[in-house]
C-alpha cells in the first residue's frame, strides 16, 4: 500500500453542509450541490427507427422538446448537472416533477427510484478506481425512464460511462427492437453493477496485500486499513440500495412484463446479491485482519515483556549480593578473604544459570 499523504486537518466546527444552501427555500429550487465544475454542459442523443440507429452529439435543449410524442427509441444523455437553465428546459419538456429536477442536481442523493405517473426517476451511484491515488471516486448517475426515451444525467463528464454501452447497441438491434427502451435501461444497469464488480477486484487485490502482511507478521499502515474499511462501507451504502431498486423494478407495472425482460433483470439482480454478498465478506475479513493484526502487535510486545522480565529477575539476585557487598561496613569477614571477589563471581554466576535452569524447566523461555 502507499503511503497517505499528510491532509490539512479540518475541524468540524469550520465545516459547511452542502445542504445548507437550501435551508429556507421552496421545494423544488433547482441548486446544485455537488463538485463546482468550470465547463459546459454537453448532451448526446441516440434514435432508433425502423432499425436505423442514429447519434449526434452536442445537441441542443430544444432538441428534447419532442420526445413525449416520438414513436422512436430515443436516448438523450447529458453530461453535467451544474446548469439549472438546461435541466429546467428539459424538466419543462417533459412535463417533470419539481422534486425530479431537484434531486438530479443534488449529487448527494442515495439510491433511489420513484415513480411518476408518466416516467420512473433513478438516482443510483457509479464508482471508478483512481489508480494513481489508490483509491474510489463515487458520483451521481440520474435517470428519467418514460414510454419511449430514457434521459440520463451525468455528474461526471471527464469519464464518460456509456462507450461501452453504444457499441454494444449497434450489435444488438434486434433485441433492442423487441425490448424497447427496458432493453437499454437493462444495458444501463448491467454497466453500472459491472463497475462495481470491477471496484470488488481492487477491494479484494487490497485485502489480499493486508493478509499476507498480517500472516508475516509485518508492520502495517493502520490508515490505510481504516481507508480501505471506509471504502467497503461507503460501497455497500451504494449497492444495498440498488439491490432494493432492481427488485422493486422487476415488481413494477411499470416495466411491461414478459419472460425475456425478467430474464435480463434477473440477471442483473442476481449480480447486485453478489456484490452485497461479496461486500459482507469483506467487511467481515477486514474486522477480522484487522483484530488479528492487533492481537499480534500484542503478542509481540508480551514477547518483548516477558524477555524482559526474564532478564530483570535474573538480575535482581546479582543486584542484592552487589548491594551488600557495595555497603562498605567494617568487620566483614569476606573482606579479609583473598578470593572473596572470585568467590562472589562463582556464586553470581551459579545463580544465573540456576536461574535460567528453572524458568526452561517451567517453560518460561
Amino acid at each position: 500500500m502507499k503511503k497517505r499523504k499528510n491532509r490539512h486537518i479540518v475541524h468540524k466546527k469550520d465545516m459547511k453542509s452542502p445542504l445548507s444552501q437550501k435551508t429556507g427555500l421552496p421545494s423544488g429550487s433547482l441548486i446544485h450541490i455537488g463538485k463546482p465544475v468550470d465547463q459546459p454542459i454537453s448532451i448526446y442523443e441516440m434514435t432508433y427507427i425502423d432499425q436505423d440507429i442514429r447519434f449526434r452529439e452536442n445537441v441542443s435543449v430544444e432538441d428534447c422538446f419532442p420526445l413525449k410524442s416520438s414513436s422512436a427509441i430515443t436516448w438523450i444523455d447529458v453530461a453535467g448537472v451544474f446548469d439549472r437553465e438546461v435541466i429546467n428546459g428539459i424538466g419543462r419538456a417533459l412535463s417533470l416533477h419539481p422534486l425530479s429536477m431537484e434531486d438530479i442536481m443534488n449529487t448527494q442523493q442515495r439510491t433511489k427510484m420513484e415513480e411518476y405517473e408518466n416516467y420512473l426517476f433513478f438516482s443510483l451511484k457509479t464508482a471508478d478506481v483512481v489508480q494513481e491515488m489508490e483509491d474510489i471516486n463515487y458520483s451521481q448517475l440520474s435517470m428519467i425512464v418514460g414510454d419511449q426515451y430514457i434521459i440520463t444525467f451525468q455528474e461526471n463528464r471527464k469519464n464518460d460511462l456509456f462507450v461501452p454501452i453504444r457499441s454494444r447497441i449497434e450489435l444488438e438491434k434486434t433485441r433492442l427492437e423487441k425490448m424497447g427502451n427496458d432493453y437499454l435501461l437493462y444495458l444501463i444497469f448491467d454497466m453500472l453493477v459491472d463497475r462495481f464488480f470491477d471496484i470488488t477486484d481492487f477491494i479484494e487485490d487490497n485485502i489480499d496485500e493486508f493478509d499476507e502482511m498480517v500472516i508475516d507478521e509485518k508492520q502495517l499502515n493502520l490508515q490505510d486499513m481504516y481507508k480501505l474499511k471506509r471504502s467497503i462501507i461507503q460501497m455497500r451504502k451504494c449497492v444495498v440500495p440498488l439491490r432494493d431498486v432492481v427488485a422493486r423494478l422487476l415488481r413494477s407495472d411499470s416495466i411491461e412484463q414478459d419472460t425475456m425482460k425478467e430474464i435480463y433483470f434477473s440477471d442483473v439482480h442476481d449480480h447486485v446479491l453478489r456484490l452485497s454478498e461479496n461486500l459482507e465478506v469483506y467487511r467481515e475479513i477486514m474486522n477480522s485482519l484487522h483484530e488479528t493484526y492487533l492481537s499480534s502487535i500484542s503478542n509481540r510486545m508480551n514477547a518483548v515483556m516477558k524477555v524482559l522480565t526474564v532478564i530483570s529477575t535474573i538480575f535482581i539476585p546479582l543486584t542484592f549480593i552487589v548491594g551488600v557487598y557495595g555497603m562498605n561496613f567494617p568487620n566483614m569477614p569476606e573482606f579479609k578473604n583473598p578470593h572473596a571477589y572470585y568467590y562472589v563471581w562463582g556464586v553470581m554466576i551459579v545463580l544465573v544459570f540456576m536461574m535460567l535452569g528453572i524458568f526452561r524447566r517451567n517453560k518460561w523461555l
